[in-house]
């Protein structure tokens, strides 16, 4: 199973001198009791990228449960709001 996000391309910043991606960080927990986070969970994989447009995240072997997946981004203060 591979899981992946993007953001925006660069091209859509022009006006932005000093672009850049930001980091991302993933995680994919499996949920141990199928339902909810209180059942406790198990760590399946983790991965910090830097400025990058593309992020991929490959588990190998899956098995059969409810996963969660968690994506973080950091923010960059320069950021436009408008865009």
């Amino acid at each position: 199973m591979t899981f992946s996000v993007s953001q925006p391309d660069q091209a859509d910043f022009l006006d932005i001198a000093n672009f850049k991606y930001s980091s991302c960080r993933f995680i994919v927990i499996k949920l141990r009791n199928g339902i909810d986070l209180d059942g406790g969970v198990e760590f399946i994989a983790g991965k910090l990228h830097h400025w990058e447009k593309d992020y991929h995240l490959e588990c190998d072997n899956l098995k059969e449960g409810k996963y969660l997946v968690f994506v973080e981004f950091d923010w960059d203060q320069w950021f436009p709001k408008n865009k």
